[in-house]
C-alpha cells in the first residue's frame, strides 16, 4: 500500500465511524420522538407522587389512580385534592385518610357487571363534589377507566371512539379480558345519562 493510500484510508475510516454514529443518533432521536408523538396530547397526563400508584390528571378537576395507601392519601391533600371517591365493593379509604380531611365517596362496582345507575352515580358526585376530585378502583384500570371514559363523552362530548382509544391505549393497564367495558360504551344511550347527570334547570 502506497503512503497515499494509507493517508486516504486513515481519513476515510473515522469519516465512516463518525457518518454510522451520527445516522445511529439521528435514528434514536427520530424513534423516540415517533414514541413521543404516539401519546395524544388530549389524553391523561401520567404523574409520579408516592402512594398514588397508576396516578393521572384527566382535568384540573379530576383524577384518577389505582387504591391509594395511607402516604397516598396524605400526598391527594397536599396536592389539593377535596375529594375522593372510590369504586370498590370494599373499600379502607376512611381508615388510610384518618386525619387528612378529604371527603370520601363510594360507588361500589363490579367489573364484570357495571350498571348505568353506578355510572350515573359516580359521574354525578364527580360534578358534585368538592373538587378536585380523585376517582380511584384497585388497579385504576378498568372500572376507574371505564367512568373516566364516560366522563370525556359525557361532560367534554369525546366521541365513543375516542374515550375508548384513550381508556384502551393510554397506559392505565386496562385489562382486555374486561371485555363487558368497551361493550358497555359501544351500547350506551350517552345522551340519556348525560340528561340524568346534568337535568335541564
Amino acid at each position: 500500500m502506497t503512503r497515499k493510500s494509507k493517508t486516504t484510508c486513515s481519513t476515510l475510516i473515522p469519516a465512516l465511524v463518525f457518518s454510522f454514529v451520527v445516522f445511529g443518533l439521528s435514528a434514536c432521536a427520530m424513534s423516540s420522538s415517533a414514541h413521543l408523538e404516539e401519546r395524544n396530547s388530549n389524553w391523561a397526563v401520567p404523574l409520579q407522587v408516592e402512594g398514588l400508584p397508576n396516578l393521572f390528571r384527566v382535568s384540573p378537576d379530576l383524577y384518577r389512580s389505582a387504591q391509594p395507601d395511607e402516604t397516598g392519601m396524605q400526598n391527594a391533600k397536599a396536592m389539593g385534592i377535596a375529594t375522593v371517591v372510590s369504586l370498590r365493593a370494599s373499600t379502607h379509604d376512611p381508615e388510610l385518610s384518618a386525619g387528612t380531611g378529604l371527603k370520601l365517596e363510594q360507588v361500589p362496582m363490579t367489573t364484570w357487571n357495571i350498571s348505568d345507575e353506578e355510572l350515573i352515580a359516580a359521574l354525578t358526585l364527580i360534578h358534585t363534589s368538592p373538587k378536585p376530585v380523585l376517582v380511584h378502583c384497585l388497579h385504576g384500570a378498568d372500572r376507574t377507566g371505564l367512568v373516566m371514559a364516560f366522563y370525556r363523552m359525557v361532560f367534554q362530548g369525546w366521541t365513543k371512539e375516542h374515550a375508548k382509544d384513550e381508556m384502551l391505549n393510554g397506559g392505565f393497564g386496562f385489562h382486555r379480558v374486561w371485555t363487558n367495558i368497551p361493550e358497555k360504551i359501544d351500547a350506551a344511550d350517552i345522551a340519556a345519562i348525560r340528561e340524568q347527570v346534568l337535568p335541564a334547570p
